[in-house]
């Protein structure tokens, strides 16, 4: 279970580091996405598309890229086009915040496991699984304070 748990944990951070590196600018362009078009499959279908013309800040060129889903035709925002120039995401702190819900969690949950198994309870595993709850759960709210909007 410890292991699972771990190992969840460390898949979680490496899955969310490129995501938090974009969100934060240090990787793709940044610019301002219009989006053009959304199509909304209804229940049955996969999850809504949206796509639009994204203009980076640097050299002003447009290109068509995806678009986050929770917006409407018209709307614009400021945004991080992926390397490979498919898609244009969410800028800023907040975001990367909101991207690292899930490691967090891990963390919190994996510090709760050890410090319920590791035996005898010292002073030194008290601490540290404290400090890494508190790091966890921490971590968790503010990832869910910035993806409410």
């Amino acid at each position: 279970m410890l292991v699972l748990i771990g190992g969840m944990t460390v898949l979680a951070v490496v899955d969310a580091v490129p995501r938090v590196r974009l969100a934060l600018g240090q990787t793709g362009t940044s610019g301002t996405m219009t989006v053009s078009w959304c199509d909304d499959p209804g229940s049955d279908g996969p999850r809504r598309r949206c796509e639009g013309t994204f203009v980076s800040d640097a050299t002003g060129e447009a290109v068509v890229a995806g678009a986050v889903n929770t917006f409407e035709p018209g709307d614009v925002y400021s945004a991080q086009l992926t390397p490979d120039g498919g898609r244009a995401v969410l800028r800023g702190v907040r975001y990367a915040l909101a991207d690292l819900r899930s490691s967090c969690t891990g963390l919190f949950i994996l510090a709760m496991i050890l410090a319920i198994w590791i035996r005898p309870l010292t002073r030194t595993v008290i601490v540290a699984t404290s400090a890494m709850g508190t790091v966890g759960l921490v971590g968790w709210i503010a990832g869910w304070i910035a993806s409410l909007g």
